[in-house]
């Protein structure tokens, strides 16, 4: 199997805030309660303009679901970063994602994990980042910048030749 594109990188608190940035603050359900906080303030705007009085309560409310929302996005940045430092006694693992012509492998020093192109569900981009999602809720993730071999624009005209949609 012979390598096609490699990449290796050092999980740091900076990739972590656009990883959890673009899979968990931009999820239906997140979506979702921004919508309703617009509901809300929309609501005691039109409710205070037209009949001159307040219903805290909308501002409350909305207050607290962002609040709620911004909390569980510093906690997961934080545990997966402990979490990771506690699985390597104190420091930051190198991990090196090879892609073949058969599948993915992701190195950490301790392990190694074989993925096959029809277990993933799907590709996403950001700025710096190239995510590769699959089946069992488990994201790859292709920081563009560390790429030792191949570009990341030739990976994803890879993953798209491979039947792979990218967003």
């Amino acid at each position: 199997m012979e390598p096609l594109f490699e990449n290796r990188y050092i999980q740091d608190e900076a990739m972590l805030r656009e990883f959890f940035r673009r899979t968990q603050l931009l999820s239906p359900v997140y979506i979702l309660g921004y919508l309703c906080c617009v509901y809300f303030l929309l609501n005691f705007v039109f409710v205070w303009a037209f009949f001159g009085y307040c219903e805290l309560y909308y501002l409350i409310f909305t207050a607290a679901l962002l609040g709620y929302y911004w909390l569980l996005y510093h906690r997961s940045i934080k545990l997966t970063m402990n979490r990771e430092l506690e699985m390597s006694s104190g420091k930051p693992l190198e991990r090196r994602l090879v892609v073949t012509e058969d599948c993915f492998i992701h190195y950490t020093p301790t392990s190694s994990v074989e993925i096959p192109f029809d277990s993933v569900k799907k590709v996403c981009q950001s700025k710096n980042l190239i995510l590769v999602c699959t089946k069992a809720k488990q994201a790859f993730v292709f920081p563009k910048a560390t790429f030792t071999r191949g570009t990341p624009g030739e990976f994803l005209a890879f993953l798209k030749s491979k039947g792979l949609k990218v967003r």
